[in-house]
Parts: structure tokens; C-alpha cells; sequence
């Protein structure tokens, strides 16, 4: 689930420039030991990703979640079959390998007309699917992508943690626009959790339970709890899909393992090998034209998934600025400069 962040002007948030929140950023991800293509290409992300309102931004650096494993390697790529990419993620940082392993998958499509691609064995999180998605889909091409993530939420009727939040995308170009779709399995994100925290908000009833699996609106109980899957057994059951997906397919972690080894999967689906590119477009860009018309003239057209997030971005980036919340923006700040952040 994609969440929409408080405006610049909220209670608690301060404005900043884009020029400034780069050179914050870079320079935080540096302090924590990261390289300046890592850094970049991480910072790149996080950034992607608070600008449309996404949980997946900022406070993934104050929780360390954007670090290698000890043990890094160098990304490993095997290719079993000629449209299939099988990615070590080799305990790099789960963003540098997932923006790698989209560019791989669109280049295949583009010589097969379909490509898949798994990874495994990051270390860290995946950030904001939609990024990749997206990227696949500035290549021409349909992008698929899900992501696991370590154990946070629980099935439908449980109240242990077994299942990731196990989010998935969809990106679809459609000549100079894309359509894209990003959620999460879970009612609402860690990171949103985390957030609630740190802005010490109460959560609204029924997103998650405590370690004793009883129903709770203090993201800390949450976060030692396990989440509840949206929309009950059909959540429960896409978020087991999405599980099978990314973990037993990849060879990546299921519940009751130890080791921190997550998995992603993307499809890239290119057009012209199906309908053809131009009669593809014609006809999605028809049925949005008729799906905004269904309406009647008097009343307002339908919200198409992703819009929000996209006009928000389109907004920060004709201001130049965006809000953050005050803490999260002094503790980048403290980090930045080489203070140690509590």
C-alpha cells in the first residue's frame, strides 16, 4: 500500500529543496560507509519515493535498512534460459540489485518480447517497487514486479508474522504516459508503522496486532506484532501468491529461516510481440478515455491508480521543494555531518 504523506505545510513537516535533500542525502548514505554509485543510485530511489507520498523514502536510512551484508560480493547474473535472468543479489544493498535487475529484464524483452528475471541473497530492502516497474516501462514495455521482504505480517485468521508485506507493481507505458499501480498485501506498510512512531500518531483499528495478537493502534506494539493482509482471505491469499513468488521460486527466505535472504521477481512484457506497440496503446489509451467518460458529464472522473502519487511529484518538482517531517529531517542532517544519530 502506497501511502499519501502529510502536505508541506502539516503540523511537524519543514520545506526543502530538492537541491538541498540530494546533497543531505548522498552525503548521509556516504557517512553510513555506502560508495558514490551506490549512494547515488539509493538516493535516487528514497528520494522517487518521498516525493509521491510512499512509505518506502527517507526513514529507510535512519533504520539502517539501505546497507550491504558484511559478506557483500559482486552482483552474480546467470542466464538458464534466454529470456530468464537469475540475479545473486550477493548481500549487496536490495536497491542497487533491484535497479539492475530491471534494466537487464528490459533488455531481454526487448530481444525476446517477454523476460523474467529473479533475484536473491539481498540484504536489504527493496525500496519502492513502483520505481522499477516504471523504469521497465519508460523501456516500452509492460513492467510486473514483487518484491518480498522479511516476515511482518500475518495470514488471514493468524496473528503471527509469516508473510512479508509482499508488495506488487504494474506499469503501463502508453506513449508519453504511464499508468502504474504499487501495493502493498499488507493494510499498511513497516515504514508507515515506523513514521506513526516516530510522529508519535495512533494508528486507526484494524491494521495490526500486538505480539500477543491482540488488536492495537500503537505502531510500536505494531511493529513487535505482526500486520493484518488488506481485504482479509483475498489479501491473505495474493500476499501467499506473491510469497511463493519471490521466496520459494528465487530461492530466497521463507518463514522459520534464520538468514536475512530476500527476493524479487519482474516481468517485462514488450507489446509489439503481442497486439503490436501502436495498436496496444491505441486501445489501453481508448479504455481510460471511456473508464474517465463512464461517468456522465456532471460528475467528476474516476481517480486512476497512480495519479495521485504522479501529480504530488509533478508538484515537488515544479516547486522545487518538498515537506518532511521535522525529526526525520534533522536526524538526515545530523547523519550528514558525521553525528551520530540516536
Amino acid at each position: 500500500m502506497t501511502e499519501t504523506a502529510k502536505s508541506p505545510s502539516a503540523p511537524g513537516r519543514v520545506p526543502v529543496t530538492l537541491d538541498e535533500l540530494r546533497r543531505t542525502v548522498d552525503a548521509a548514505l556516504r557517512q553510513l560507509g555506502l560508495s558514490g554509485d551506490d549512494a547515488a543510485v539509493i538516493g535516487e530511489i528514497l528520494i522517487w519515493g518521498e516525493m509521491r507520498g510512499s512509505s518506502q523514502g527517507l526513514y529507510k536510512i535512519l533504520e539502517r535498512t539501505v546497507l550491504p551484508g558484511a559478506d557483500a560480493a559482486p552482483i552474480g547474473v546467470s542466464w538458464p534460459r534466454p529470456a530468464v535472468a537469475r540475479i545473486d543479489g550477493a548481500r549487496q544493498v536490495g536497491m542497487v540489485v533491484m535497479r539492475r535487475a530491471a534494466d537487464l529484464v528490459a533488455d531481454a524483452a526487448d530481444a525476446h518480447g517477454l523476460a523474467a528475471a529473479g533475484t536473491w541473497n539481498t540484504a536489504s530492502s527493496s525500496g519502492a517497487i513502483g520505481f522499477y516497474a516504471r523504469r521497465i516501462a519508460e523501456r516500452g514495455h509492460l513492467g510486473i514486479v514483487m518484491a518480498g521482504s522479511p516476515k511482518s505480517m500475518a495470514l488471514h485468521g493468524g496473528h503471527r508474522p509469516v508473510m512479508g508485506t509482499n508488495p506488487v507493481a504494474f506499469a503501463i507505458p502508453l506513449g508519453d504516459e504511464i499508468l502504474a499501480f504499487d501495493m502493498s498485501t499488507s493494510m499498511v506498510t513497516v515504514f508507515s508503522l515506523v513514521a506513526a512512531r516516530e510522529r508519535g500518531e495512533v494508528l486507526p483499528a484494524g491494521l495490526a496486532v500486538d505480539e500477543h495478537g491482540r488488536p492495537t493502534t500503537d505502531p510500536a506494539r505494531a511493529l513487535a506484532g505482526a500486520i493484518l493482509p488488506f481485504g482479509g482471505h483475498k489479501g491473505s491469499g495474493l500476499a501467499l501468491m506473491i510469497e511463493i513468488l519471490t521466496g520459494p521460486l528465487q530461492g530466497a527466505s521463507i518463514f522459520g529461516d534464520e538468514r536475512d535472504n530476500r527476493g524479487n521477481f519482474l516481468l517485462a512484457l514488450d507489446p509489439q510481440a503481442f497486439i503490436g506497440r501502436a495498436a496496444f496503446e491505441a486501445a489501453a489509451t481508448l479504455l481510460l478515455q471511456r473508464l474517465r467518460g463512464a461517468q456522465g458529464d456532471d460528475a467528476p472522473p474516476p481517480r486512476l491508480p497512480g495519479e495521485a502519487g504522479e501529480a504530488r511529484a509533478r508538484q515537488v518538482l515544479a516547486d522545487g521543494s518538498l515537506g518532511l517531517d521535522a525529526p526525520l529531517w534533522a536526524s538526515l542532517q545530523a547523519l550528514a555531518g558525521g553525528a551520530p544519530v540516536q
